[in-house]
């Protein structure tokens, strides 16, 4: 099986990150995965190692659909109408899927439409064509794991996203950290913006930002992060099925996230982590942090963390979910096209079979008159 998958840009963000994690799992089944993306961004570094990726400078979509043959085409929501535009103009022939990560204006011309989060499925219900199957993104468990070890760090808050991106809520995060009410931590950010956005003024003397780590680096980050007692903060004011929130996890780190979006989905709340009213602000933050460490035990929630995220949301697994997937789109596709094929076969019989009834009709009227 030969997939080609598309996506608008390639840069550092979550989306970025399931694309490498699925087409590692892929290539590692058997399957044949390339990615086109439209636009370069700087985060090439993702797939390095992992699968061949194609720049729009380098080639039209158009031309590779010419050059190259597929059997299906997954694309991310964003890019499916320029998807579509080249589809036509290549006179491809396979099927489309579409997976929605957040922005979504429609279908188009795609067979199947998934979902990250069923929180994902009913907002974008409708707009899709036809139903909606939700498949989580996973998360390569052999390179995000826990460690026991313990350092003698300072606990650490660690906020991870682009900072520039409103959803994301960064001003969210300055209020918290200005505010006094989390004392003794230490914050680090990783800040995923493609320029560096000087956000360091807004935050309190001594905070650590770095800017677009490569997703290879931030396991050991999310390992720091759980050795020195600390915990990952979302301020985000919507997310589908994030992946700094399954990568922590998954890396025995407790995660504390609003009540939005896919975010109830993918964490436990006062089991692996802490979910939070978004409209408390600071105060609501601060009840959780007060829950993890004078309420709970911090270790049985960074166990219960990584076993949770293993269980529900391994690479694998999600590996497996779009592969079924793939498969049935497939079958059904050529039984379709068998179908339509068939159909004007079977009119130039039925044509050929009154011809040759009237063919035989007239000889025998010649015969019985001659």
């Amino acid at each position: 099986m030969r997939i080609l998958h598309v996506s608008s840009k390639c840069g550092h963000g979550g989306v970025e990150t399931v694309l490498a994690t699925l087409a590692r799992e892929q290539i590692s089944c058997g399957i044949e995965a390339e990615i086109f993306f439209f636009q370069d961004c700087g985060g090439a570094e993702h797939y390095r190692d992992i699968c061949p990726i194609t720049f729009a400078e380098q080639m039209s979509l158009t031309e590779l659909l010419l050059r190259k043959q597929f059997d299906l085409i997954h694309c991310v929501a964003g890019s499916i109408h320029l998807v579509d535009f080249a589809v036509r103009r290549s006179c491809y022939g396979g099927p489309v899927i579409v997976t929605c990560h957040g922005v979504f204006h429609g279908s188009g011309k795609a067979v199947v439409t998934t979902a990250v989060s069923h929180s994902t499925a009913r907002r974008i219900k409708s707009l899709a064509s036809g139903s909606i199957r939700v498949i989580y993104n996973g998360v390569d468990t052999n390179i995000f794991y826990p460690l026991a070890d313990e350092g003698n760090e300072k606990p650490i808050v660690a906020w991870v996203g682009r900072a520039i991106d409103p959803d994301k809520d960064f001003c969210g995060l300055v209020a918290v950290a200005n505010s006094g009410r989390i004392s003794n931590f230490q914050f680090i950010v990783i800040d995923g913006s493609p320029e560096d956005s000087h956000i360091d003024q807004w935050l309190p003397a001594g905070t650590a930002v770095f800017s677009r780590v490569p997703w290879r680096q931030m396991a050991d980050f999310y390992r720091r992060v759980r050795a020195s007692r600390g915990f990952l903060l979302s301020t985000s004011r919507t997310e589908a099925c994030p992946m700094n929130v399954l990568e922590a996890q998954a890396c025995g780190c407790p995660v504390i996230v609003p009540n939005l979006g896919g975010l109830p989905e993918v964490v436990q709340h006062k089991e692996t982590g802490y979910v939070y009213d978004k409209s408390g602000g600071v105060e609501a933050v601060a009840e959780a942090v007060q829950w993890l460490y004078n309420e709970a035990d911090y270790a049985a929630v960074s166990s219960k963390a990584s076993e949770w995220l293993k269980e529900h949301f391994s690479a694998r697994r999600m590996c497996q979910d779009y592969n079924d997937l793939y498969v049935e789109v497939l079958a059904n596709h050529h039984m379709s096209r068998a179908h339509r094929l068939a159909r004007p076969a079977c009119k130039m019989l039925m044509c050929g079979l009154k011809a040759a009834r009237g063919m035989s009709s007239y000889l025998k009227g010649r015969k019985k008159h001659g």
